[in-house]
């Protein structure tokens, strides 16, 4: 509960700062009602306490520059390393070093709230489902996969992104993934909020001042 009130806490924080430095020169421009959304997305969360690593890409459509929907898929940037037990009269050979795999594929929706010359406020929402691995090392350094499991997931957050030049930007989030199942072992080690603080290469702004400029805006 207490990261769940975290999560929200930030997300407030991100709306009320980009509404407060949100530039209100923006002239008037045509909009494209459908275009191609891709993007790489890396964040940071816990996995059974450890601090971990995702990353993700997220490929879809963008309608009138203010609904994104498409497919996302995540995973560990490294699997987890941790001590634990085996059941040795099943795995003989087993040490007490346990590796841990995560990953997912969801449906995404991403609604934009605000859009500026140089802000961007957003909240994304997830639906997918998620596939846990847990591999063992035996007593000759080989790793051996001895579980693995579904389960249904939902993640939501807050974004938000400033430009600081056309094609590069900064980007802070935060949100919350909660495991759907009854499997309190499952809940108990992945519902956990998630964290990002990302560089962007804006690559389609990169596309058209390389090969479209006149299709530019002013900057």
């Amino acid at each position: 509960m207490a990261y769940v009130k975290l999560t929200i806490t930030t997300c407030l924080i991100l709306i009320g700062g980009i509404l407060f430095c949100q530039d209100t020169t923006i002239t008037e421009r045509k909009i494209k009602k459908v275009k191609l959304y891709f993007a790489f997305d890396a964040s940071r969360s816990f996995l059974a306490e450890p601090n971990v690593k995702f990353n993700g890409l997220k490929l879809g459509l963008e309608l009138k520059e203010k609904y994104r929907f498409g497919l996302a898929f995540y995973t560990l940037a490294q699997q987890v390393r941790f001590q634990g037990k085996v059941d040795h009269s099943l795995y003989p050979e087993a040490t007490s070093t346990l590796f841990f795999n995560f990953g997912y594929l969801s449906l995404f929706y991403d609604h934009v709230w605000l859009r500026t010359k140089r802000w961007e406020l957003t909240s994304p929402l997830h639906l997918g489902s998620v596939n846990i691995e847990l591999s063992y090392r035996d007593i000759y350094s080989k790793n051996h996969l001895f579980l693995s499991r579904s389960s249904a997931m939902i993640g939501f957050g807050g974004t938000a992104k400033f430009k600081i030049f056309r094609w590069f930007a900064l980007g802070v989030g935060a949100g919350y993934r909660q495991m759907l199942t009854r499997d309190d072992n499952i809940g108990r080690s992945l519902n956990a909020p998630f964290y990002q603080f990302q560089v962007k290469l804006l690559i389609g702004e990169l596309y058209r001042m390389a090969f479209k400029r006149k299709e530019l805006e002013e900057w």
